[in-house]
């Protein structure tokens, strides 16, 4: 009630002044201590910046009614990378109009991995402080993988959205209040996979244990409420395949056209990972990956040279019958050259993206995963066609884990998070839940098979990281 009253007077002598100017001489947007992959420049767009500009005027002239507004013609926006905080920063007063300073910035706490946005507002004329508030909520992403991942934790809307209701609870045109503020909606996620795919279905995956780790993991696959199938994975040295390995018979041009290495070369495995994974119910399927070594072999068969080569060959099976012949590679990419963000945002410096694909043959159909960490999106071909695309950011609002981690509830601290059970069965209400999104005609056996798929590559990330 103090404050109202206080505003009351505030705006009483405002309205005497109805000549006045009011200058804003500071407007200023701070990112400290965070990647801009989580909290994009949405101010680089310069229809954005306008809006919010338009709309920072309009709770001016409901504080100073009758005033004229002058402000910058831009937001200013810097990051803090190391030392340092947003000052509020005023000149020298040279007449009789009020100055005004607007000083925003969203930063992770000294300690912890809390996040959140304070904002200053100063009202001075001449040298008589007018207003000096300060407001600061905490920043809540609705899925804690979204706080380990690349992934934006807001839209253009939000970030004007809580750009307002700070400045309002700054001004005294709404109370002000301490609760952190909510952000994001898997609906974000779904409307940024429409448009790269018509969605017919949304499936669930639910997981329990380290899911690119090589360690055991519990998998179940929902249409909504319904289970439609579920198996079981870990990783063993006990597999050992019943072949000779011999690149010319199991890879023949399918290696030659990935690798570009001809198969006169004598091709052998230096190094191999084998894993089972078990369905209830159906048969036990089993994988294997093996980095190569190449031979350079003379005229008299004596091997002159040798090197480990990529990418890593996979080999997967059906109880005792081969069923596919698939290929892993990592590809490091430069952050100038994912363009699909450097349209929109300015990234950080000197920040590389990992990509991860899978492709080969499956029952002799062609088949492909793709994961970028930028996007946190898993892309499924089949027959060179895109039919699914899995998200990788937990759904569960109940499942506070991020693989094998979870954060404390005081966020300072990362932890080990619980091995659970060694048991099969997958508890969902504890579960990571990632949405996967599907195509038209996609059925829910496909689905099952491309759960098999993403097991796939889980098992090299992991594997291989």
């Amino acid at each position: 009630m103090k404050n109202y009253i206080i505003l009351i007077v505030l705006l009483h002598s405002c309205l005497i002044a109805n000549s006045q100017t009011v200058r804003v001489v500071q407007l200023e947007q701070t990112l400290r201590w965070l990647s801009e992959y989580n909290f994009p420049n949405f101010l680089m767009v310069a229809e954005f910046e306008n809006s919010i500009k338009d709309e920072i005027v309009i709770r001016l002239e409901r504080f100073f009614p009758n005033a004229d507004i002058i402000s910058p013609d831009h937001i200013s926006y810097r990051t803090i990378t190391y030392f340092g905080k947003t000052k509020i920063k005023l000149p020298q007063p040279a007449s009789e109009d009020f100055q005004v300073a607007i000083a925003s910035s969203i930063t992770r706490e000294t300690v912890g991995y809390a996040v959140v946005w304070n904002m200053k507002v100063l009202v001075r004329q001449n040298k008589k402080v007018i207003l000096e508030k300060e407001v600061e909520h905490e920043l809540e992403p609705y899925s804690i993988s979204i706080r380990f991942s690349n992934h934006p934790w807001m839209d253009q809307d939000e970030f004007k959205n809580i750009y307002i209701l700070l400045l309002e609870e700054c001004l005294g045109i709404r109370e002000q209040n301490a609760i952190p503020i909510a952000l994001g909606s898997p609906e974000i996620i779904r409307r940024n996979i429409a448009a790269a795919m018509p969605i017919s279905r949304v499936y669930t995956l639910a997981v329990t244990g380290g899911m690119m780790e090589p360690s055991a993991t519990r998998y179940r696959v929902l249409r909504d409420s319904l289970e439609i199938g579920s198996f079981f994975y870990r990783p063993t040295n006990l597999f050992i395949p019943n072949f000779s390995f011999n690149i010319k018979e199991i890879f023949a041009n399918l290696f030659t056209q990935i690798s570009g290495i001809e198969t006169q070369y004598r091709l052998e495995s230096k190094e191999h990972r084998t894993g089972i994974i078990y369905s209830p119910g159906g048969s036990d399927r089993k994988v294997r990956l093996d980095w190569l070594q190449e031979n350079i072999i003379s005229t008299d068969d004596v091997v002159i040279g040798s090197r480990i080569i990529s990418p890593i060959t996979g080999l997967y099976f059906e109880e005792e019958s081969l069923i596919s012949r698939f290929m892993f590679m990592k590809e490091i990419r430069k952050l100038e050259e994912l363009t699909i963000h450097n349209l929109q945002f300015q990234m950080d410096e000197d920040v590389d993206e990992s990509i991860y694909t899978i492709f080969g043959l499956f029952n002799a159909v062609e088949f492909s995963l793709v994961y970028r960490e930028v996007e946190e999106l898993i892309f499924i071909k089949v027959d060179n066609e895109l039919q699914a695309i899995l998200s990788l950011i937990n759904i569960n609002p109940e499942s506070q884990t991020f693989g094998r981690t979870k954060l404390t509830k005081n966020k300072t601290f990362l932890v080990p998070a619980s091995k659970g059970s060694r048991k099969r069965e997958v508890a969902v209400s504890a579960a990571e839940k990632y949405h996967l999104y599907t195509s038209d005609g996609v059925e829910d056996e496909d689905v099952l098979e491309m759960g098999h798929f993403l097991l796939l590559l889980f098992f090299a990330i992991g594997s291989v990281d």
